[in-house]
């Protein structure tokens, strides 16, 4: 199923103060989400839709069931889907053998994530080397990335000036977060609600 990426996930992100390439990764998801449900609603529960819902791992089919009653999908088309995911799960148990174990494989929204992701990751590494570009506004105002979304950019970027300007950004990101948290410590003018988002923020930049 193709989804039209939005093209504004960086501004989202500098608004919001979350990591870009997380931004991206939700947008997308709620995009394509809202796209198939809609799609589901048009066609029925015979339709490429519904063979698509069908397959969403796990994560996705939850989000689904927000999506669906959003999107105006009725009961009984909901329920059909997991029907058949449910005769699918028990058709894999009753073949598995007690050396094995079910694999749910990448779902075609976890696929078209990732390659979206990644496309916005090669357009950080461009943008932080443009003087005055969005990339190199936004992305520190965003507070820098979580750290599995720099793994991702760095492992994305070749050796050499854009993988400087990428560590120096997060260094930035990361020193900022020790400023205020130190701050915090001290209790000089900082309340709970900005003490909390602080650790959001350093549990997000320092976990893979």
């Amino acid at each position: 199923m193709a989804v039209q990426p939005r093209g504004d996930w960086l501004q989202h992100a500098g608004q919001h103060h979350i990591c870009p390439l997380c931004a991206a990764a939700e947008l997308y998801e709620s995009d394509y989400l809202g796209a198939l449900c809609v799609q589901l609603v048009e066609e029925g529960i015979e339709g490429e839709a519904a063979t698509v819902v069908r397959e969403l791992c796990a994560q996705h089919i939850t989000a689904f069931g927000h999506a669906s009653r959003e999107a105006g999908a009725g009961a009984n088309a909901v329920l059909a889907v997991h029907l058949a995911r449910l005769v699918r799960l028990g058709d894999r148990l009753a073949e598995l053998d007690s050396d094995s174990w079910p694999t749910t494989a990448e779902c075609a929204l976890c696929f078209a994530r990732n390659e979206f992701v990644l496309l916005c990751a090669h357009r950080i590494l461009a943008g932080l080397e443009e003087r005055g570009g969005q990339a190199g506004i936004l992305v520190p105002e965003a507070g820098g990335l979580c750290a599995a979304h720099f793994a991702t950019c760095w492992q994305a970027s070749p050796e050499g000036a854009d993988r400087d300007a990428l560590r120096r950004v997060q260094l930035d990101a990361v020193q900022r977060l020790v400023r205020a948290a130190r701050v915090g410590l001290r209790g000089d003018e900082f309340d709970s609600a900005r003490a909390e988002a602080v650790a959001v923020r350093a549990t997000a930049i320092t976990t893979t």
